[in-house]
């Protein structure tokens, strides 16, 4: 009998998904009070997101905003405090931001949008082949 051995190259979907590094020295309310006064957000509060182990549970401030008529999604991940993910490359990020959207104009209009924004200090585009399970469980990756 022959046996043989099946190998996939196997590539994750990440076409349409984007994720934004924040730094910014204003209290969450303030920047989602601002964002929302942009025209191109409206995000509401969602429930604590928990990660880590069930001894000692991390919680997360965050924000959603679905406009289901353009089809884009937005999640906005507060990264402060002790609790903040240590990956490296994100431990220094105030805010974590989850744009889904099969149009790349959203983007680009997002980033344009934080870059001039006055409460946003610094703008990076993170790496998502980098990040690690925990992290893309979080967000949703």
């Amino acid at each position: 009998m022959i046996k043989r051995k099946l190998v996939l190259d196997w590539e994750e979907e990440t076409t349409g998904k984007c994720v934004l590094g924040i730094v910014s020295s204003t209290s969450h309310l303030e920047l989602i009070h601002a964002l929302n006064h942009t025209g191109h957000f409206n995000f509401i509060r969602e429930d604590d997101m928990e990660n880590g182990t069930k001894a000692e549970p991390t919680y997360y401030i965050h924000f959603s905003y679905m406009d289901l008529e353009n089809e884009k999604r937005f999640k906005l991940i507060k990264n402060k405090g002790l609790g903040g993910l240590n990956e490296k490359g994100l431990k220094d990020l105030d805010y974590l931001l989850l744009i889904q959207s099969e149009d790349d104009e959203v983007f680009q209009t997002t980033k344009t949008i934080l870059q001039g924004h006055r409460f946003v200090q610094t703008l990076i585009e993170v790496d998502l082949s980098k990040l690690t399970d925990k992290t893309k469980n979080l967000l949703d990756l």
